[in-house]
């Protein structure tokens, strides 16, 4: 898949494939694929960051995705708490039930996910 490919199709794909999974569920599942840049390319309907958020998350990443821990991560104004992290992936959950997802792949494109 290359960056000029239509990303919503992939991403439909993906969403339907994770909630279709017994043993992880992600029926309620938001989130989009933005580029190396934080650009937009694909996401469920209404689900969108700031250029304020996007662009943190690009730097946090930049920064070995620890970077999280001590500022959390902000989607939709709402504030996660860093859980866990490597070069590819964050772990981060907001109160008892809700939960961030953002992946490092595709190329240098982010997928980020929000679920309870």
């Amino acid at each position: 898949i290359n960056m000029s490919d239509d990303w919503q199709p992939f991403y439909d794909d993906l969403i339907s494939e994770a909630a279709n999974t017994k043993a992880h569920s992600l029926t309620g599942a938001a989130g989009l694929i933005m580029g190396p840049d934080g650009s937009y390319l694909a996401g469920s309907t209404g689900f969108a960051l700031s250029a304020k958020e996007a662009n943190a998350i690009v730097k946090g990443f930049e920064k070995a995705g620890d970077a999280f821990g001590a500022s959390g991560i902000f989607v939709h104004g709402k504030k996660f708490s860093y859980a866990k992290s490597d070069t590819e992936f964050v772990l981060a959950k907001a109160g008892p039930k809700d939960a961030l997802l953002i992946v490092k792949s595709l190329g240098d494109n982010f997928v980020v996910l929000e679920f309870n």
